[in-house]
């Protein structure tokens, strides 16, 4: 498991304290095997949802507990769990936290330039855009929906394999530090097995972004 942080850090190039990742880490674990919470189904689902993901709600539950449990210690603007769906090309929230975002991202050549979440997964690269209105002056990022955080982080969820499943996307009104950072890189990999799980991949499973 060790090799799972140490591989995730230096392909994302992220400089970041492995012991604190992988605290993070375990403590998601350990949130998303006994966290226990009411939660309206309201707030768990959405209309996007296609009836296999919408059906399995105790995951999405667990999942809503895990994230929130990192926002309640260090409360950012927005952090929204999607998952990627190859068949559909499409980013779907998983769970969301803060202030709401899209529910639904359309991953193509187009929406790249629009959303860093959709880039992220096209690439399979962390991207984090520490003052979105200089990536808009330089033309990295479109859209005046960008306007409404002034950092944004979007973080791919992947096996050592390379396979993505998903994306955190994180927007704040200042650049994460190192620690909040790493508090969550260590929740995208917690959320890795359970994630894998809801949205298996067969080997005629292919990324179709041209």
């Amino acid at each position: 498991m060790s090799k799972q942080i140490q591989d995730y850090l230096q392909t994302q190039a992220l400089s970041l304290s492995y012991e604190d990742v992988a605290v993070a880490r375990a403590t998601t674990q350990t949130v998303l095997a006994n966290g226990q919470a009411h939660i309206e189904h309201a707030i768990l689902l959405h209309d996007g949802l296609p009836e296999n993901l919408s059906n399995q709600i105790h995951i999405l539950k667990q999942l809503f507990i895990a994230l929130d449990s990192v926002y309640s210690r260090q409360p950012i603007q927005t952090a929204t769990l999607y998952a990627w769906l190859p068949e559909t090309e499409n980013l779907l929230r998983l769970a969301q936290v803060g202030v709401a975002i899209e529910d639904e991202i359309a991953v193509n050549s187009d929406s790249v330039w629009y959303y860093l979440a959709a880039r992220t997964v096209q690439s399979g690269w962390a991207n984090i855009a520490e003052n979105v209105e200089k990536w808009q002056q330089i033309g990295e990022l479109r859209g005046n929906h960008n306007q409404r955080a002034h950092s944004q982080t979007s973080l791919p969820i992947c096996g050592e394999d390379g396979v993505v499943y998903g994306v955190l996307h994180l927007e704040s009104v200042a650049p994460l530090s190192d620690d909040e950072l790493a508090n969550w890189v260590g929740f995208t990999l917690g959320v890795l097995p359970m994630l894998a799980e809801l949205v298996p991949r067969s080997n005629s499973d292919e990324f179709g972004v041209e």
